[in-house]
């Protein structure tokens, strides 16, 4: 059986690429629509406010929705289970980070869920499925059209697609006459993460008119989100979209890592140095409380149920503390300097394999700056917790590091679905037309 398996996964590895990659933004997505459209007005409150949504219809989403991710890495794992090599790389570095997590949280009396094995499984199955150029175009579809689910949404179900901010907050940031877009997110700030993070696959797509048109109805749904994190993602990384095809192809690799470093020092340094609570519209508070947190358990951390238990309480934080507003804070104060390091050690790597990729495709690049960026105000990446995001960030993150991996290159050229060159001249020719 296993054998037959195999067999037909290499016929078809292009369309199952394609149907991994939308059976997780599917099984991701459709949950939260749902809440979207029986939990009543989106707006800024306390966590303990939030909406609730209709409890069977929400059970049955969730339900389906983590059987369909579960399913689809298993299907993956079945047909490319001899590939069982690849694991020993990054993607060990990220199973590890979310095994600890698993164990602090349990060893903490926190609840463990049964989706928080899907982490793992999409880590494993975009790891075997040695992926290419199909997965990157199928983010940038699945970007898109989360996009204009958005944009319909917030113009026929105003009450599903938009936030509503309170008077005494909404001179914090521009606010359209249209509202802030949230489309099936919690928040505009979510929505215009994922967006920005899934615009460098928009820009993949292949045919210009598409991508063109897409680019447009991603940067009006990002503009509507009203979240100023996103907007300096998505312009920084069209900027480097930008900067890799128009040097030359000899030196991509060396404009990608300077870039990548440069967003990657800002990231780690940015909250280390910040002193002020009101800092960058009070995300200073978060930091400052949250790393003394952190030095109280350096090693393993609080566990991935802090800031939920924060957000409960009646502390400082409490109400709205969300999440640190910081992926590195956010990592110490969860898992600790153990989970930290594992989780930089695999953002490292797949930044020195985004750089080998430059001079085949700008995407790799793009992608991983405008996570940085983000990760420097919000928390894109979580291992047991942020699940929301998985599809946009978790899953490209992976995609990287499976893409840029020694000999991929030559696996792309057999199967004709990669970007990255058979041959450097072959690099040369494909770089700057298409990711």
């Amino acid at each position: 059986m296993l054998t037959s398996l195999r067999a037909l996964g290499g016929r078809v590895h292009p369309y199952l690429e394609v149907g991994f990659v939308l059976a997780v933004v599917v099984g991701y997505v459709v949950p939260l629509l749902t809440d979207s459209l029986t939990g009543g007005q989106k707006s800024f409150v306390p966590i303990t406010g939030t909406p609730e949504p209709d409890a069977r219809l929400a059970l049955l989403a969730g339900t389906a929705g983590d059987g369909l991710v579960l399913v689809a890495c298993l299907v993956v794992a079945l047909v490319h289970l001899r590939r069982w090599r690849d694991l020993v790389g990054p993607a060990l570095l990220l199973l590890l980070a979310w095994a600890v997590q698993l164990a602090t949280l349990a060893a903490g009396g926190g609840t463990l869920l049964k989706d928080m094995v899907l982490f793992a499984g999409i880590v494993v199955a975009v790891t075997l499925l040695r992926p290419g150029r199909a997965a990157v175009h199928a983010l940038g579809w699945s970007t898109l059209a989360l996009a204009v689910l958005s944009l319909l949404m917030g113009v026929l179900t105003p009450y599903a697609g938009t936030q509503v901010r309170p008077e005494s907050v909404a001179d914090e940031k521009f606010v359209s006459g249209f509202g802030i877009l949230a489309g099936p997110y919690p928040s505009g700030n979510n929505l215009g993460l994922v967006l920005a993070v899934g615009l460098p696959a928009v820009l993949a797509l292949p045919r210009p008119r598409v991508r063109w048109a897409g680019v447009v109805v991603v940067a009006v749904a990002l503009f509507l989100t009203s979240s100023r994190t996103s907007w300096a993602a998505a312009v920084v990384a069209v900027g480097v979209w930008a900067l890799l095809v128009l040097v030359r192809p000899g030196l991509r690799t060396r404009a990608a890592a300077a870039v990548l470093a440069a967003a990657g020092v800002v990231w780690v340094v940015l909250p280390l140095v910040t002193r002020s609570p009101t800092a960058f519209t009070n995300r200073g508070w978060y930091w400052v409380e949250g790393l003394a947190a952190w030095r109280e358990r350096p090693w393993l951390g609080w566990g991935s149920d802090y800031y939920l238990r924060v957000a409960q309480s009646d502390g400082a934080l409490g109400g709205f503390a969300f999440h640190a507003h910081n992926q590195v804070v956010q990592l110490l104060v969860t898992g600790g300097l153990v989970v930290a390091l594992l989780v930089g050690s695999a953002l490292v790597w797949a930044g020195v394999r985004a750089a080998r990729l430059a001079p085949a495709t700008p995407w790799a690049a793009a992608f991983l700056v405008a996570l940085l960026v983000t990760a420097s105000f919000e928390v894109p990446l979580g291992t047991v917790d942020r699940q929301m995001f998985y599809p946009f960030a978790a899953l490209p993150l992976a995609l990287v590091l499976a893409l840029g991996r020694r000999g991929a290159s030559a696996d792309d050229a057999r199967k004709g679905t990669g970007d990255a060159a058979a041959s450097p001249a072959r690099g040369r020719r494909v770089a700057g037309r298409r990711a």
